[in-house]
């Protein structure tokens, strides 16, 4: 596998140059500017200098080793380098509002980066984290940014205001280590959130507390059988997305449960603003966790008014700090009476087995509890950077999510006319006056097995 290496500004890189990079590519982490240069050795480490140098290299234009400037021609050099020929990108969250939802090869990428590039200028970007799940061929990376409005975006004029905020990128790779799909996440500019929020007064989203991230923990807390070791905070962050997974057959749920996974003061961080900065008037109630106990009434009215059925897509951990990532997909059905009826006699007789009467025949035929195909059903998704304490439990949860149908109606406005979007591609033309509902059909083919912890209606 390939890797490029970039050069002073007086001197462009020659394809020579880029193809033997590999022998002399950094793995020394963001925070570090001048930074000994070794060569990867392990898949993880290959991984990560990718996932960085996409990153800086394509997304921003700006070497990773130097920080200065690339040039049209390299960038071009370096997608194909650190791309596959037919690799997908997801412009997720909102993001989807701002480029193509999906853009399939290196030219759909550059097209939209370039119109990116011509409106704001990179000031700074630090890529704070990379976690690799070598079993899953994934990385997750967290990083930060601030760019500065200077030129035309969105059918507005530039205004000069510099905005700095948190993206959360996720990439699959080959067996040949170049990136097979990307899901890409980042905070709106000022810009944008003037053009797509209807209130950006009252809608600010969560910063980053950089104090939360530990990136030296001792050697205790992450080795094999310490609290922090990659494995263990995996295996919490399981257990966070899947004990949202409800169904009317499944009984009462007990939210005392979460004792044992999280910290008293855990919180939950919505990175886009959907929730809203009055407490009192909170348009998404259900991100508003500030506290264990919030935590176990969202999760005790949420799962008494859906099913929910999900599923973890993906994850990782970084060995040496107390950060995890997950992606998850939720497919949520709103309980009718019937289904209240159903699950009270469930309780009274756990035993009992069937799909029981308040399943219609269409909800029979896919094929279980939670999973109808009619207009009470809808989709969710995110991204999630999970942080944990020094005895293993979440201490707090940052998380992108794509917007549902409650979000178009009270939090966004209509796709403006200069978005390259449109937002969610998948979504129903009639969830904006049905609640967010997703028709089966319209669910592409990998969100199957629906998943996650999140926002409802």
């Amino acid at each position: 596998m390939l890797l490029t290496r970039s050069k002073d500004t007086s001197q462009q890189v020659s394809q020579g140059k880029i193809q033997q990079a590999m022998q002399d590519s950094s793995t020394s982490t963001s925070d570090e500017t001048d930074c000994e240069t070794i060569a990867p050795t392990t898949l993880a480490e290959r991984l990560e200098v990718v996932c960085k140098r996409f990153l800086h290299d394509v997304c921003y234009w700006t070497a990773f080793d130097s920080g200065q400037p690339l040039d049209v021609a390299d960038v071009k050099r370096c997608a194909r380098l650190y791309m596959a020929p037919d690799a997908v990108i997801h412009a997720d969250g909102l993001f989807g509002y701002i480029a193509p939802a999906t853009m399939t090869g290196h030219n759909a990428l550059f097209d939209y980066i370039e119109r990116e590039r011509a409106a704001y200028q990179l000031i700074e970007l630090r890529t704070l984290l990379v976690a690799v799940n070598e079993g899953q061929d994934t990385t997750f990376a967290l990083s930060t940014f601030r760019m500065q409005s200077v030129g035309p975006w969105l059918c507005r004029g530039p205004t000069g205001r510099i905005s700095e905020g948190v993206r959360i990128d996720e990439l699959r790779f080959d067996s040949e280590a170049k990136i097979l799909e990307a899901w890409c996440n980042r905070q709106l500019l000022q810009e944008e959130r003037d053009a797509l929020l209807r209130d950006p007064d009252h809608h600010h989203a969560a910063s980053f507390d950089r104090s939360l991230l530990r990136s030296q923990v001792s050697e205790h807390e992450d080795g094999a059988h310490g609290p922090l070791a990659p494995h263990k905070m995996m295996q919490v962050a399981s257990i966070w997305v899947e004990l949202w997974n409800v169904a009317t057959a499944s009984g009462s749920l007990n939210p005392d449960i979460l004792d044992s996974l999280m910290e008293e003061d855990f919180a939950l961080y919505d990175l886009l603003g959907f929730t809203g900065d009055d407490v009192e008037h909170l348009h998404h109630p259900y991100t508003a966790i500030r506290s264990r106990c919030d935590a176990k009434r969202i999760l005790q009215e949420l799962t008494d008014k859906y099913d929910v059925d999900e599923s973890v897509v993906r994850m990782a951990a970084r060995r040496g700090t107390n950060a995890a990532f997950t992606h998850w997909r939720a497919r949520l059905v709103c309980r009718t009476p019937e289904s209240a009826a159903a699950r009270e006699a469930v309780a009274a007789d756990p035993f009992a087995v069937g799909p029981g009467p308040f399943l219609s025949q269409q909800e029979v035929k896919v094929g279980g509890t939670g999973r109808a195909t009619g207009d009470l059903a809808f989709a969710a998704e995110a991204t999630e950077l999970l942080l944990f304490s020094t005895c293993g439990k979440l201490q707090s949860v940052y998380q992108f999510r794509r917007p549902l149908g409650s979000d178009r109606r009270a939090v966004l406005v209509p796709v403006p006319p200069g978005a390259v979007g449109p937002a969610a591609e998948y979504i129903d033309d009639k969830a904006a006056d049905t609640g967010a509902t997703l028709g089966h059909e319209k669910i592409p083919p990998d969100e199957g097995s629906p998943a996650g912890p999140m926002e409802a209606q």
